[in-house]
């Protein structure tokens, strides 16, 4: 099974979700301040597909009961987003009006991240948890986590 863009709470500080909140909690002092500028890597049109923890546990299963032995699955969700768009939705959940302020992509970045998932749909699986529903959770996790250690 190759994981693609899997996320959710305590997964690890070094992916984009975690580092886009700790970067608007630092942006807004904290979240003291609702509104705020804050610089990304790329214009944000890039795009990637981000699955739930969840939906990957599920993937994993299904492709262990019923996968060929040798075959290589990929494992995610198919709807992609920008990551403008992910950075400004983290911002909603945080409750902060984001301005994005465009900045050089980061070297070897790729424009575009989609898995083709269809080896292991057509053995059952599907990815139920929106973007949103997903954010919500983690996004929360990590914004606790980070305010916790800046208070400690």
């Amino acid at each position: 099974v190759r994981p693609h863009n899997i996320y959710g709470p305590d997964m690890g500080f070094e992916h984009v979700i975690p580092e886009v909140v700790e970067r608007i909690i630092d942006v807004t002092q904290g979240l003291t301040e609702k509104k705020a500028d804050l610089p990304i890597q790329g214009d944000g049109s890039e795009t990637r597909a981000f699955c739930y923890v969840d939906d990957g546990a599920a993937g994993f299963r299904i492709a262990g009961l019923a996968g060929a032995s040798g075959e290589v699955y990929h494992l995610g969700q198919t709807d992609e987003v920008s990551i403008a768009d992910l950075i400004l939705a983290i911002g909603r959940v945080l409750e902060v009006d984001l301005t994005l302020v465009p900045g050089p992509l980061r070297a070897g970045g790729t424009h575009r991240r989609c898995p083709d998932v269809s080896k292991l749909s057509a053995l059952g699986y599907d990815a139920e948890t929106s973007l949103e529903a997903g954010l919500a959770k983690t996004v929360r996790w990590y914004a606790d986590t980070f305010l916790a250690r800046r208070s400690s």
